[in-house]
């Protein structure tokens, strides 16, 4: 095996498929997460624009603008910290944040033998989870259906049998 498969291998992340009676479950801890998501991203673009700003005046900087320009990239780093620590909790629970500022968060599980998302979408509480292809357009949601809620039970596949010496032969 040559480095860059191993590198390869080291890169690969087994996704937890979710089922959705465990999304449903989920739904007010990935609605906390999502208006988290929401402010803490709000909060890390307000700190970076206010930072640039600043760095972006004209002239040379006296005291008061230098300190005030350390004290904005101090808030804008602590605010991006915030920001990815909301983004690690997600990724721990294997959901992914699509939109934090229209709190869109995908959840992984597999429809008819293929890898899709339940979408949780902030802003329709009465309609909050909606799922998708991983194929489809990312703005496709399809409503929950029947066979969603209840999905037929996948076969257990047999595990592939270990040669034996006699065998090997």
């Amino acid at each position: 095996m040559n480095s860059r498969s191993k590198k390869a291998d080291r890169n690969l992340r087994v996704l937890r498929l979710w089922t959705f009676e465990q999304a449903t479950k989920a739904l007010p801890y990935i609605s906390s997460l999502a208006r988290s998501l929401r402010e803490k991203w709000l909060e890390a673009n307000r700190a970076r624009a206010h930072a640039e700003k600043l760095a972006a005046a004209s002239g040379r900087p006296k005291r008061d603008a230098i300190l005030a320009q350390n004290l904005a990239n101090k808030e804008k780093d602590l605010a991006e910290e915030d920001l990815f620590s909301v983004i690690q909790e997600l990724e721990s629970i294997d959901a992914y944040c699509l939109d934090p500022v229209n709190g869109l968060i995908l959840m992984p599980f597999r429809q008819e033998e293929e890898l899709a998302w339940f979408v949780f979408d902030l802003f329709k509480p009465g309609e909050p989870l909606q799922w998708r292809f991983h194929k489809d357009d990312l703005g496709l949601r399809r409503p929950i259906t029947p066979e969603i809620q209840n999905p037929p039970p996948t076969p257990e596949k047999p595990m592939p049998e270990k040669p034996t010496p006699e065998k090997a032969e």
